[in-house]
């Protein structure tokens, strides 16, 4: 497993206040078997999308589905120049974050990193709407996920 321990304000950062998330939105995973601190299933209490922008390699699209307590997130990363398809999950890497689609998992204070599988997203420009759905392995888990959000 692949752990990196960070403490709230680092895990959340500045630009991502609770005012920035919004309940409208969908973000939902279930977890087979069960993972601790997961358990069987997640259903975000807030979502939040936005761009990211990397000086090195370019932009990508960033969502996050968070559930307060347990403090429990999972964060996606789409690259902005990727077209609607399905595409694998590669391990989380900052420096390729902008290149390759990416899910992390966060508990505890930790971010785990270590996670493959596939991603099918579809945006919808006329109703400005990002919807994905995913399947990836991780922590001896199979995590089947899907997610919709305004991007206006």
């Amino acid at each position: 497993m692949n752990a990196k321990t960070m403490n709230e304000d680092q895990l959340f950062g500045r630009d991502m206040k609770d005012k920035d998330f919004h309940t409208a939105n969908y973000f939902l995973a279930s977890f087979n078997p069960p993972n601790p601190p997961f358990g069987d299933s997640f259903t975000a209490e807030q979502v939040r999308y936005h761009i990211k922008e990397s000086e090195t390699s370019g932009t990508y699209r960033q969502t996050i589905g968070r559930i307060l307590s347990p403090a429990l997130q999972i964060t996606v990363n789409i690259p902005s120049n990727m077209n609607p398809g399905t595409y694998p999950v590669s391990k989380w890497d900052s420096e390729k974050s902008p290149t390759t689609c990416m899910i992390a998992f966060i508990a505890d204070g930790s971010i785990y990193r270590d996670v493959s599988g596939e991603i099918t997203f579809d945006v919808n420009e006329q109703e400005k709407v990002l919807s994905a759905t995913f399947e990836v392995n991780f922590n001896s888990s199979v995590v089947s996920g899907s997610f919709s959000m305004a991007v206006n």
